[in-house]
């Protein structure tokens, strides 16, 4: 009897004192990051252009922001509110559980997710720290630094203009 209730105490003990959250397939893949690596955000309604956000998924069910300076140092963004978000195992993702979305491609390397409307609202890519994609600013930028073999003022004798 006094070998029941130990192992009875016991149990309950260890089940009071777990405080780890079950996970479901969909959300360790949001989560299944190395130390390292990030989930770039590109959102439809800036044409999928990259503008630096970028984001980790915490098991916990938290959150964070990140972006990086010009001089390559890490700033988390946003930290006065506490961000939640969850995936429920049939493809729902509840964003700060202000939006919801359907999870509809999930790779290794990227999550597309959508409001329903036939369209992909958002893009998650994942990222190395140490090859941070640059903004797509900057690469328009860098490819004006080309060098053009053609000075600009012969460009209207190549077009056959006068």
């Amino acid at each position: 009897m006094r070998d029941s209730l130990i192992i009875l105490l016991g149990i309950i003990f260890l089940g009071c004192n777990s405080n780890t959250k079950p996970v479901n397939d969909l959300e360790k893949v949001f989560t299944d990051l190395k130390e390292d690596e990030y989930w770039g955000i590109y959102y439809s309604e800036f044409s999928y252009e990259f503008y630096g956000h970028y984001i980790k998924f915490m098991s916990d069910g938290t959150y964070k922001y990140y972006k990086w300076d010009r001089y390559g140092n890490k700033h988390e963004k946003d930290t006065t509110e506490i961000k939640l978000w969850k995936v429920t195992e049939d493809s729902i993702f509840y964003f700060h559980y202000r939006f919801q979305f359907k999870v509809v491609l999930v790779n290794e390397g990227a999550i597309l997710v959508s409001s329903g409307d036939k369209k992909v609202d958002l893009m998650f890519i994942k990222e190395s720290e140490k090859h941070l994609r640059k903004l797509d600013w900057q690469l328009d930028s860098d490819s004006l630094k080309l060098e053009n073999p053609i000075p600009y003022e012969k460009w209207g004798e190549i077009m056959g203009e006068k």
